[in-house]
């Protein structure tokens, strides 16, 4: 057995050996070989770096005692200088006060300050040990009040309560017991870490309800990680709002799409950007069938409970500024969809707008057509916007694929608000508060229709080759629904709104230019109904 080792198995160093060597000569005694390089190595390491650690708390709490004792010094300095002045002169003390009271309080201030303010920059190395210090300053006080607590709150408790004088004095010694754990506690924190104290509460902060994640650094976020970890990071939206989650979602799928404007944060540029995405074609198809599901997925989650009823686009729910959201999410989800010949979406859209626009749209309440209408106008509000607002990039709102996004949203926003304005004429009458807007509401959507007489004429001959379930032939039906109403609300003598130059009349000609021999069944049908006022005319005028 060799000299460094007893039979009892303890350690016994000799005189002239390093730890390094006992370690070795020990591993090598126990698995009978000789001892490797690196194992040396690491044992070296550990013993190197238990030393440096011990190291570490000794120049951490000598330079904590340093600090604290130069500022206890420096306090005792300038109060002994006041009390001096003072017994001298009174005016020179009160000036000397004022001087020298302004920087020790703004020190004091910087020293407390990130104690409440938890984003304050200034980290400052002497908090840790004060609240030491105030602590072991703060026991005996807290000893003392307990002590007077229990001989003045006890015989009071005996005396209406039938308890007996053993359990008070189990109760007494059980909170002395836990009293003195505290203390125990506190002799063991006093030397502190301070890098580590204030990454703790800076962990604290972040996992505090009060801040949350941002959504603009959560949707960087869904860009950056693996397309099948998306899951994950939805799990972490769950304490976003509505709101936020329609903010992250759409930025993330913004930027995987490839779209040309991504600066939106702010409530007008998302306006701008918004109803009708202007996605990169090429990126879209280049995007895989599991991203899509992912971000078609998150963006359903966003949406109304009921969006699939239709019900929302008139009863005010969820609030007026995101029901301006509402149809971005429907026009992106729209244009996945159409690169994705596994989805089910377009069947669904189609069956949401497809029902309203063949007047099955059921208005119970004037609120409801008052909402109704102000939709609409919001939507050709942000139209307008965008006619003169310039993308850059490959995707530009010439392209009739984006053009006919805007036709869709605006013309079935515009079809319900008619169609609900003539069941309930009486909120658009001559001295109605809603009059104003239900002119301005026509005048718009005049001009909108007047820059896009040739788009709804291409879609129309679109429509002819394409199924009855994708979102292309709300367009024409649109049509019939605006044109029937127009009609409908020029018989109940609500239009029109002016005397001369009356949108409505010029509506009715943009129309019979946009339908005059069209192939399109329901384009057709739309002609019936602005075309027979002209006949009425001329057979009067003969």
């Amino acid at each position: 057995m060799p000299g460094g080792l007893h039979a009892n198995g303890q350690w016994e160093e000799p005189p002239t050996a390093r730890p390094e060597s006992i370690c070795n000569q020990t591993l090598a005694e126990n698995a009978g070989e000789a001892p490797k390089p690196d194992t040396a190595y690491a044992w070296g390491k550990l013993l190197e770096e238990m030393e440096s650690y011990d190291k570490k708390i000794v120049d951490t709490w000598r330079d904590e005692l340093n600090n604290l004792l130069i500022f206890v010094a420096v306090i005792l300095f300038l109060a002994g200088l006041l009390v001096l002045l003072y017994s001298v002169n009174i005016g020179i003390a009160l000036a000397f006060t004022m001087v020298s009271g302004i920087p020790v309080l703004f020190f004091l201030i910087m020293t407390l300050i990130p104690l409440f303010l938890t984003r304050c920059p200034y980290k400052s190395p002497l908090i840790p040990t004060v609240l030491v210090v105030l602590k072991w300053c703060i026991f005996p006080v807290v000893l003392v009040v307990y002590v007077f607590a229990i001989f003045l709150l006890e015989p009071v408790r005996l005396a209406f309560h039938r308890t007996r004088i053993s359990d008070t004095v189990n109760a007494v010694s059980e909170a002395f017991t836990t009293l003195f754990s505290h203390l125990a506690g506190m002799r063991g924190s006093l030397v502190v870490d301070i890098d580590r104290f204030w990454t703790d509460r800076e962990l604290d902060r972040l996992t505090s309800r009060g801040h949350s994640l941002d959504p603009r650094a959560m949707s960087w976020a869904l860009r950056a990680l693996p397309r099948h970890r998306i899951a994950l990071i939805k799990d972490c939206m769950r304490d976003f709002s509505q709101m936020e989650s329609i903010f992250c979602v759409l930025l993330a799928a913004a930027r995987s799409l490839g779209t040309s404007n991504i600066d939106f944060w702010n409530d007008s540029d998302f306006v701008h950007f918004s109803p009708f995405c202007p996605v990169n074609p090429r990126m879209l198809t280049r995007v895989n069938h599991q991203f899509k599901e992912q971000h078609r997925d998150s963006l359903l989650e966003v949406l109304p409970r009921d969006w699939s009823t239709g019900n929302w686009m008139i009863s005010g729910k969820p609030a007026p500024d995101y029901r301006k959201r509402v149809p971005s999410i429907l026009m992106l989800l729209w244009a996945i969809a159409r690169h994705d010949l596994h989805s089910d979406f377009p069947v669904v859209f189609t069956k949401l707008l497809i029902p309203t626009l063949d007047h099955r749209l059921s208005v119970e309440q004037h609120r409801e057509a008052t909402r109704a209408l102000r939709w609409a106008k919001e939507e050709l509000d942000v139209v307008k916007e965008l006619s003169i607002h310039t993308f850059t990039g490959e995707a530009q709102l010439d392209d009739y694929r984006l053009k006919i996004n805007a036709l869709e949203i605006v013309l079935g926003s515009s079809a319900i608000a008619l169609l609900a304005v003539s069941q309930w004429p009486s909120i658009v009458q001559v001295n109605s508060p809603l009059r104003p807007l239900f002119c301005d509401f026509l005048d718009t959507l005049e001009e909108f229709i007047a820059q896009r007489k040739d788009d709804i004429r291409y879609v129309g001959h679109l429509c002819r080759a394409q199924p009855w379930d994708t979102t292309i032939v709300v367009t024409p039906r649109a049509v019939v629904t605006i044109c029937k109403n127009l009609k409908r609300l020029e018989e109940k003598v609500i239009l029109p709104v002016r005397e001369h130059d009356c949108p409505s009349q010029r509506l009715t000609e943009h129309f019979g230019i946009i339908c005059k021999d069209h192939r399109n069944v329901h384009l057709r049908e739309a002609k019936l109904y602005v075309e027979r006022p002209r006949r009425q005319d001329s057979s009067e005028t003969s």
